[in-house]
């Protein structure tokens, strides 16, 4: 991971799951937009989200404002786990 955006969504989701072991941040650059995927344990997915999704709210302007700084767009996404 290089990215500053990417590095501040690791540091925060590790942060507030339970078992910061588990978090796996990956990007990738696609015509000039920048995608964080986040990938956290299905129990520890609704601290990430947060009630009403405040908090992925959040960590998507936070990270958006340091994509900026760096002339970037960007898109912060969870990875659901495939349904049966």
């Amino acid at each position: 991971m290089s990215s500053v955006p990417a590095e501040y969504v690791e540091y925060v989701v590790t942060r507030i799951v339970g078992s910061a072991d588990e978090v796996t941040v990956t990007e990738t650059d696609e015509a000039g937009e920048l995608t964080i995927e986040v990938d956290v344990p299905a129990e520890d997915r609704g601290r990430v989200i947060g009630r009403g999704g405040r908090v992925i709210r959040s960590l998507r302007v936070i990270a958006r404002a340091s994509a900026g700084r760096h002339d970037r767009t960007m898109r912060l996404d969870i990875i659901e786990p495939e349904r049966d």
